[in-house]
């Protein structure tokens, strides 16, 4: 299993304010479910002739919030983007930056080479690349009645 870790949340720290923001203390029911819910990355997936590239937009989040790892063929992007100010909910004109914690599934069209699998953060972007796993199976040839009987009669001899 591929993992590229640069802090993982322990499950017991889900309920942590760090994850979630204090949800108990607040009586408004409404903001405490938003608290919980996680947001999901954009991302891009390409095919290059060696690898599969994944990038996504990571701008505000710290590398050792983010975890990065592949199970099988299900690449999982995790962290935290940590609000660094607090600013009331009626003093916003407009509202889009997700803050909180994110996460997101992809499914590899193609089998990866894990011990491959590099991922560099610059700018904002994380990209990864999973390079492609080489079938070490060859395909099977179908010959015709004629070179059937011919090795045959070679098998024979």
């Amino acid at each position: 299993m591929f993992s590229q870790r640069f802090q993982k949340p322990n499950p017991d720290e889900i309920t942590d304010q760090k994850w979630w923001g204090d949800v108990t203390s607040d009586n408004d029911e409404k903001k405490s479910w938003e608290a919980l819910v996680e947001g999901q990355l954009m991302v891009d997936v390409y095919d290059r002739p060696d690898a599969i590239v994944v990038r996504s937009l990571i701008a505000g989040v710290n590398a050792e919030d983010l975890d990065i790892s592949l199970n099988d063929d299900m690449l999982t992007l995790r962290g935290i983007r940590n609000e660094h100010e607090e600013v009331a909910d009626d003093q916003f004109y407009h509202r889009e930056c997700y803050w909180g914690t994110f996460s997101r599934t992809i499914i590899m069209p193609t089998p990866v080479r894990q011990e491959k699998i590099k991922a560099f953060s610059k700018n904002g972007v994380v990209v990864i690349i999973l390079p492609k796993a080489t079938s070490a199976q060859g395909g099977i040839s179908i010959r015709t009645e004629d070179e059937f009987l011919e090795y045959e009669q070679d098998d024979q001899e």
